[in-house]
């Protein structure tokens, strides 16, 4: 599987101060490992679907999740070596969850051996990369292990990332998002990911774990990732182009919402997750027509 050198600003990645202890041990060696698609997207419930029915205008200007999750964030678990970057993606967001949610028990973090373990029974043996779909299948089916505890996800739906609004959407109301990129050689350099003419170096995974203005001491606008237990940032114009992002899911997890049914933000998941549910079993759910949302439809509390 593709290494790729880190130099530059990419070395800390950004807001050194967020984990530095941690950041100054990482390899600046780091492997790539998404296994691109090869047919039709597979068949999920599209977000947009449901976001029509959201007060888009009440999203805040900026999300952060990532702060919380430092101490998940900050593994790299075993993707310096290995292109596990599918399995780290999905142990990181899990993080992200548990760390977010006040009524989730605490922060879940993973340690290097699950992460290889799950990446050669999910993804095969030897070094090939993953598939994100066929990870989040697997993650919804029978489940994955972190911290010796089991988890599994309730779904996962399709959004279009070109659209800011839904970008923002799915980031505030599920803690995080799945993005699969084609990282660009200047990438490998910038703690800032922008757009550039430099050639792909590889397939990649990546949660997106907020977005906002100026975060973390940048003058930039766009998206917070997390790789290579290092925070980046993609400006909007990079992550609303289909030349470098190529995939993006939002998964619905329990570890989201918890005991009380409701998300960090307030969202009740019910019917969402139904609809998940129906998908799963092969039925197509029935969705709201955003031109004609029903009254009795309330996706706030």
């Amino acid at each position: 599987m593709n290494t790729v050198q880190l130099s530059g600003d990419a070395i800390c990645g950004l807001g050194r101060h967020f984990c530095a202890a941690l950041i100054d041990g990482l390899p600046h060696t780091v492997a790539l490992g998404r296994v691109q698609l090869k047919n039709a997207r597979p068949m999920t419930l599209r977000l947009g679907a449901f976001v029509d029915q959201m007060q888009l205008a009440n999203l805040p200007d900026g999300v952060d999740y990532y702060t919380k999750a430092a101490a998940s964030i900050a593994q790299m678990l075993g993707n310096d070596a290995q292109g596990d970057c599918v399995i780290a993606s999905l142990l990181h967001r899990l993080g992200v969850y548990t760390a977010n949610d006040p009524d989730s028990g605490g922060i879940v973090v993973a340690t290097t051996q699950e992460a290889l373990q799950q990446y050669h029974s999910f993804c095969g043996p030897g070094d090939r990369g993953c598939n994100i779909p066929a990870v989040l299948d697997i993650a919804r089916s029978q489940g994955y292990t972190a911290n010796g505890k089991r988890f599994k996800i309730d779904g996962y739906v399709s959004f279009d990332w070109r659209s800011k609004d839904l970008t923002r959407a799915a980031i505030a109301l599920f803690g995080a998002v799945c993005i699969g990129i084609n990282l660009p050689n200047a990438w490998t350099s910038q703690s800032i990911w922008d757009v550039t003419n430099t050639g792909i170096v590889g397939g990649h995974d990546v949660p997106g774990v907020g977005y906002g203005a100026k975060v973390l001491g940048t003058n930039a606008d766009g998206v917070v990732i997390a790789s290579w237990g290092r925070l980046f940032l993609i400006t909007w114009p990079a992550w609303t182009s289909t030349r470098w992002l190529e995939e993006a899911y939002v998964i619905l997890s329990p570890n989201w919402y918890n005991r009380d049914g409701l998300t960090v933000n307030g969202v009740n998941v019910t019917a969402l997750k139904l609809a998940m549910n129906q998908l799963a079993g092969g039925t197509m759910p029935d969705v709201p027509d955003p031109n004609n949302p029903p009254d009795t439809t309330d996706w706030f509390v």
